[in-house]
């Protein structure tokens, strides 16, 4: 419940020493790490990145206003951090409060088709997420990290029809792994991954962690340190291939790689 999710985020300032307002994260994140663990709570710190963030609450009626507020609140910066290496996370998005759709319309609209958006929703109906180191609920966060860094991504999908082909899910989290990874696996420092929830959930247990050991094995064999793995969500933004636009949709295992 709500009360657990803010003591634990009060315990990571204090475990970790910092101020909880720089920390933003999912509200339900089940696997996590390169140990290829179900079910467990996983944090990742990303440094030498310059953040910026923008918030705003989801009122019904007003959702394209709510996304276009939000893009526009990253303009300047987005706009002064070209050349240098940008991504865009989305946090607290859930198709049944606001369309992920209208979210990707309305960055790539103020920010143009090249915006590189990444943002595995929430499964909560009420869009809840950590905002600056508590709960938010209803509302809609996006994070602007602009340094010397490059992201490559990847995007597969698998026929998600009952019965579930365990075979073609495990082989299209390999696929983009690999298309992801590429060549280059020495400059790596982190992977976002994010796997949609009808794969994980419509996989018994034992499958489940297959799947995230494909990732975790997949992350072993080059030099990144941090991992994040997510697949209980309801919407998806991700880009489909570097140099690509970003999309919304479902069913797919999405990856960014960032070196």
């Amino acid at each position: 419940d709500d009360a657990v999710r803010k003591q634990f985020m009060d315990d990571v300032a204090e475990i970790v020493g910092i101020d909880k307002k720089i920390v933003y994260g999912f509200e339900f994140g089940p696997v996590g790490g390169l140990g290829g663990r179900c079910y467990g709570s996983s944090v990742i710190a990303l440094g030498g990145v310059t953040p910026t963030v923008v918030n705003a609450k989801i009122e019904k009626g007003k959702e394209d206003e709510v996304c276009k507020t939000l893009a526009e609140g990253l303009k300047a910066p987005y706009t002064a951090a070209a050349g240098k290496g940008r991504l865009i996370l989305i946090l607290g998005m859930d198709n049944r409060a606001i369309k992920a759709q209208a979210i990707v319309d309305a960055f790539q609209n103020v920010l143009g088709k090249d915006a590189p958006l990444f943002g595995p929703g929430t499964p909560a109906e009420n869009g809840a997420h950590f905002f600056q180191g508590e709960v938010q609920t209803g509302g809609l966060t996006a994070i602007l990290l602009t340094g010397n860094f490059t992201c490559d991504f990847a995007q597969a999908e698998a026929s998600l029809a009952a019965p579930l082909n365990v075979d073609k899910v495990l082989a299209s989290t390999e696929k983009a792994m690999a298309a992801a990874i590429g060549g280059k696996k020495d400059n790596i420092v982190a992977f976002l991954v994010a796997a949609f929830q009808s794969r994980g959930h419509n996989l018994e247990a034992a499958k489940a962690k297959e799947e995230a050991s494909v990732v975790a094995q997949a992350v072993k064999t080059t030099s990144a340190s941090a991992l994040m793995f997510v697949w209980d969500y309801q919407a998806e933004i991700a880009v489909p291939k570097t140099g690509e636009p970003a999309v919304a949709g479902q069913n797919h295992i999405n990856v960014c790689v960032i070196r």
